[in-house]
């Protein structure tokens, strides 16, 4: 290697940075992903599945039980294997019948048309509705 050479790898190697903007860019955008699978892949399954109509307790069904339950003839509430969701609802849009199935502490379903609230709450939660 010529004198010219190694001043010129010298050089290249000074302005190059070890990390450009983009590298760093991508790095934090990893870690977020990371970040966001570590934490909802953590959550806590629920113990129980509270079903409230107009702000009052109607049911306290096990999360672990495969049953459903007719809630006033407005909608059928659906436990399958430590999912809970809806089907078979009454209201006119049906959102409460698309929402995801769930298993999560304090998630919930809500039928507004048909004022049912359906909560995952854990063993250790209140039985409190705001």
């Amino acid at each position: 290697m010529t004198l010219k050479e190694k001043n010129s790898f010298v050089e290249n190697t000074k302005n190059s940075k070890l990390f450009k903007i983009w590298d760093i860019l991508i790095l934090i955008i990893l870690l977020v992903i990371i970040a966001l699978v570590i934490v909802y892949a953590t959550k806590p399954a629920g113990n129980f599945v509270y079903v409230y109509d107009e702000g009052n307790l109607v049911y306290k069904l096990p999360l672990n039980v495969n049953t459903s339950v007719r809630v006033k003839d407005k909608l059928t509430v659906v436990i399958e294997d430590g999912f809970t969701f809806v089907k078979d609802a009454n209201c006119p849009n049906k959102l409460c019948e698309h929402a995801k199935k769930t298993c999560i502490v304090n998630s919930s379903i809500t039928c507004l048309p048909q004022k049912i609230s359906i909560v995952i709450v854990g063993a250790g939660d209140l039985d409190v509705v705001s």
